[in-house]
């Protein structure tokens, strides 16, 4: 039983991946500037919001081994750690902040920690 869809750690990485693409977009469009990174940051604001309220410890109970380990923490990092959408000049280091926050709750990858011992 699962609330987010995650079972195994393969798709609690998939899916952090998933948000980390949407941090990248949201880099790429603060260079470019103007609307296009206002509309990035409230694309990406809302999903870890929608995540966020879905994960609350209500629902802890609906929730795989893996999503209460791993997904669910990397949630409620990244969305409390978000910038404000009101502030601009916080978006820069916000988005650093939700991309610190993801890769560091993210499982590691069997094969990364292989090639790290080696």
């Amino acid at each position: 039983m699962s609330l987010h869809g995650i079972e195994t750690e393969d798709e609690c990485r998939k899916a952090i991946d998933e948000l980390l693409a949407m941090v990248n977009h949201a880099e790429e469009a603060l260079k470019i500037g103007s609307i296009t990174a206002k509309r990035a940051m409230e694309v990406l604001k809302s999903r870890l919001e929608e995540l966020y309220k879905k994960s609350n410890h209500t629902n802890e109970g609906h929730m795989s081994a893996v999503e209460v380990a791993y997904f669910r923490p990397a949630i409620q990092e990244a969305y409390v750690n978000a910038p404000k959408l009101s502030s601009p000049r916080t978006w820069p280091g916000g988005l650093e902040e939700i991309r610190m926050n993801l890769r560091y709750r993210r499982p590691a990858n069997k094969k990364e920690n292989k090639k790290k011992s080696r």
